[in-house]
């Protein structure tokens, strides 16, 4: 498998893109009026919620995994052969996937208090 520049944009993109639509279907079907829900007023909370809870649940092995999903990542860049490429993808995965899915699906702990 040839890994090419553009397969490994288009992991950045995805990844992001994905975590974002997840969140925007379930903010639409928590909405009394799914047609008032905009796509900015949408990005606003996704941004507060993955924040929330990376903050809320143990912040210092989020952290950590980020770092170690970053460094994944710049290496599956440098290095492109098929392994680094499928760790740079789980990297990505767990970086912006992981925290909204587990926010969607109730398994984690949500709280506001570092805004305050």
């Amino acid at each position: 498998m040839t890994v090419t520049k553009l397969k490994v944009l288009a992991s950045f993109l995805i990844f992001p893109l994905i975590s974002f639509l997840v969140f925007y279907d379930w903010a639409e079907s928590l909405a009394s009026d799914p047609s008032a829900v905009t796509i900015l007023s949408t990005f606003i909370q996704y941004v507060i919620i993955y924040g929330a809870t990376i903050s809320c649940n143990n912040a210092e092995v989020w952290a950590i995994i980020i770092l170690v999903g970053i460094g994944l990542t710049i290496y599956g860049v440098i290095n492109r052969s098929a392994f680094t490429f499928l760790v740079m993808n789980i990297s990505l995965f767990i970086i912006f996937c992981l925290p909204i899915f587990l926010a969607v699906t109730g398994t984690t702990r949500f709280c506001m208090s570092f805004l305050i």
